[in-house]
């Protein structure tokens, strides 16, 4: 088993999710490659403290920016043929590697739990939609998907599909990768044990950033898979949500509320961009 954790600029959350791994009982042999991705920090420097608690450990450095790159840098480094992927600014729950390892003996692809609970202020919390915890997610009303920071993998899978595509970047990284393995022929299943307490963006500038980037990246996968079945937004939805951020502007008063406001207009911001940008229309 080889867990694999993309990492940029990642001191100030890193150690967190070396000590819970670290923690993690499993009886077969298992290793963890830490992928510094363009760093601008001591990252690298600080995984390598880390080598005395975990003996199986690998520090890699890349300078090509980008989480499927740095997928893909940490999936060639890795030895073991059953790769595990989690983000360097979450924390995985106990037993978390056991859980994949079974939920990998029934499918090809997988994916856990995320739960946002324990690294995250109440206000942080009810800003956003709650993640899925009893199925993959599946928002686009065509295939489910994985969450990049908490999924499995048969190596044999990652490379015949030529590996993550590193032209996906800040959003549809990990749903574009889930799509190509199930239209590949390759099965895709959930893990609601296997737990990663996920950590929200802290500002509502943050949160608008990252749901910019997964609002752009949604015209690009209507691109890439309408020919599959994959069916537009639609224009009600978006004139919808842009009505909704017309008559709440008193969402702004409010930490919590505006984080909701932020993230709602990052993301239908993302999508006009987006449609400009790919030449589609899916607003």
């Amino acid at each position: 088993m080889s867990v694999v954790i993309p990492a940029r600029n990642a001191r100030g959350t890193l150690s967190a999710q070396l000590e819970a791994l670290a923690s993690q009982e499993y009886d077969l042999d298992w290793e963890v490659v830490v992928v510094a991705n363009a760093c601008r920090d001591d990252t690298a420097k600080l995984a390598r403290v880390w080598a005395p608690r975990l003996p199986a450990l690998h520090v890699v450095t890349l300078q090509t920016p980008g989480v499927n790159c740095a997928r893909n840098a940490g999936c060639h480094a890795a030895r073991a043929e059953v790769i595990l992927l989690c983000d360097a600014d979450d924390v995985v729950a106990p037993g978390w590697i056991k859980a994949m390892a079974d939920g990998l003996h029934s499918y090809d692809l997988v994916s856990g739990s995320m739960d946002p609970t324990l690294l995250n202020s109440h206000a942080s919390q009810v800003a956003r939609r709650p993640p899925a915890t009893r199925s993959l997610e599946n928002h686009h009303r065509f295939l489910p998907y994985i969450k990049g920071g908490n999924c499995g993998f048969h190596k044999k899978l990652w490379k015949a599909l030529g590996g993550f595509d590193p032209t996906y970047q800040r959003g549809g990284d990990d749903i574009e990768f889930s799509w190509r393995a199930q239209l590949a022929g390759f099965s895709i299943g959930f893990v609601p044990a296997a737990v990663i307490h996920y950590r929200y963006r802290r500002t509502a500038f943050s949160a608008a950033r990252q749901s910019f980037g997964y609002g752009r990246a949604r015209p690009r996968l209507y691109r890439d898979f309408r020919l599959s079945g994959l069916p537009r937004t639609g224009i009600r939805a978006s004139l919808t949500s842009w009505a909704w951020l017309a008559t709440h502007p008193h969402h702004l008063l409010r930490h919590d509320s505006r984080i909701r406001w932020c993230t709602r207009l990052g993301q239908q911001a993302g999508r006009l961009i987006g449609c400009l940008q790919y030449r589609v229309l899916d607003p």
